[in-house]
C-alpha cells in the first residue's frame, strides 16, 4: 500500500531531478501536467513495480539481519537489549539493506525519469 501511494510523488521528484530533463518542466505543476498529457493517469504509476520489490527486498534484508545479529548479542535478564546495543544493530541492518537496495532504487529511478515513454 506505501508503494502506491508513494509512486506518484517519486515519479515527479524523479522527473524534476533527472539530468535528462533539465530545464523541460518550469516546475511541480507544469510536471504534473506533462505526466498527464504524454502518459495519462498511468503515467503516475510508472516503476510501481520496481519501488515494491525495492521496498520489499530492504524490508527482507533489514529485518532479517536486524533479528539475525540481535540473536547472537546477549540480552539483559527481561530479553530487551540496550539502547545502544539497539542503535548500533540497527544502524549495521540499515546500511547493510541500503547497499544491497541501491541497484534496485537506480532501476526505479530510471523507469521513472523518462516521460512519454
Amino acid at each position: 500500500p506505501e508503494a502506491v501511494v508513494v509512486t506518484p510523488f517519486q515519479v515527479i521528484k524523479v522527473r524534476l531531478q533527472a539530468k535528462e530533463n533539465l530545464g523541460r518542466f518550469k516546475g511541480n505543476v507544469d510536471c504534473i501536467v506533462q505526466t498527464l498529457k504524454h502518459d495519462g493517469p498511468g503515467g503516475f504509476f510508472v516503476g510501481l513495480r520496481h519501488t515494491i520489490w525495492r521496498n520489499s527486498v530492504w524490508n527482507c534484508v533489514y529485518f532479517g539481519t536486524l533479528h539475525e545479529i540481535r540473536g547472537h548479542l546477549p540480552a539483559n535478564p527481561d530479553g530487551s537489549h540496550s539502547a545502544l546495543t539497539t542503535l548500533i544493530v540497527g544502524f549495521a541492518s540499515g546500511l547493510l539493506a541500503t547497499v544491497v537496495n541501491a541497484p534496485l532504487d537506480v532501476a526505479k529511478s530510471r523507469s521513472q525519469a523518462s516521460i512519454g515513454a
